[in-house]
């Protein structure tokens, strides 16, 4: 948060959303908005004065408009990734591939958590362990809920879509239950069965877990494994960097 009493913009940019949060001592203001929606992103802002925008992208170029109407409100963007430099070491052999986001959020998870095994639950389901020694291990990708529940129609429309309700898992008794069942429970085994695996892979033992992206209340509701949830790891993490120099 801002000390000064004005607001601090953090922007996540991802493929399909523009989620944006003004953090001050009083409130926490926060839209998910369409990045192709016109006047959008000015109607949020209102008449709000920044104390400072940091934002990220896992989209070339997402932030150009952004950019053009905070400069246009004398406020400089400064993004991750390019302004503001990962302070992680990264276990990738070329530090590049790993996507802003996700070490955006393990930074966050780091100053929350300490050593903490971190599950991002969007389009795509990632994973990292990050240590309390500054290092982020990224992990396995696979696919997120909808994506998974988007499959499925595509490749069998004849059944009817999952409406994304956390099943108790009991006997399906029709056929919308049978999909939910194999959706919903997919979805958390596949999160709970590659976290244990990752864990055992990286010889690490007692990591906290930590969920977050959209779709992480779904997992908590359905997992068999404790998760701690932590809806606004991407946004502590970009509040982090705003304090870098």
């Amino acid at each position: 948060m801002s000390g000064s009493g004005r607001p601090l913009l953090t922007i996540d940019r991802g493929n399909s959303t523009l989620d944006c949060r003004l953090a001050s001592r009083d409130a926490v203001r926060r839209a998910r908005l369409d990045p192709g929606e016109p006047g959008a992103f000015d109607r949020f802002l209102a008449d709000h004065t920044l104390h400072a925008a940091v934002g990220l992208s896992v989209v070339r170029g997402g932030l150009d408009s952004v950019r053009t109407e905070l400069a246009r409100r004398g406020v400089a963007l400064r993004v991750a990734g390019e302004d503001l430099p990962c302070p992680l070491a990264i276990g990738y052999d070329d530090p590049r591939q790993l996507g802003v986001d996700r070490w955006v959020a393990a930074l966050a998870a780091q100053a929350r958590f300490g050593d903490a095994l971190v599950v991002d639950c969007g389009t795509a389901v990632t994973f990292c362990i990050v240590t309390c020694g500054g290092a982020v291990l990224p992990g396995p990708i696979g696919p997120g809920l909808r994506t998974l529940a988007d499959g499925l129609s595509r490749r069998a429309p004849a059944l009817p879509g999952f409406d994304f309700v956390p099943a108790g898992m009991p006997l399906p008794r029709a056929t919308i239950d049978a999909v939910r069942f194999g959706v919903g429970g997919g979805f958390a085994a596949l999160v709970d069965g590659l976290a244990a695996e990752f864990a055992e892979r990286a010889a690490v033992a007692d990591l906290i877990r930590v969920a977050t992206g959209g779709d992480a209340p779904f997992l908590l509701a359905t997992s068999r494994a404790p998760w701690q949830h932590a809806p606004e790891l991407v946004h502590e993490g970009l509040a982090l960097l705003a304090g870098s120099p």
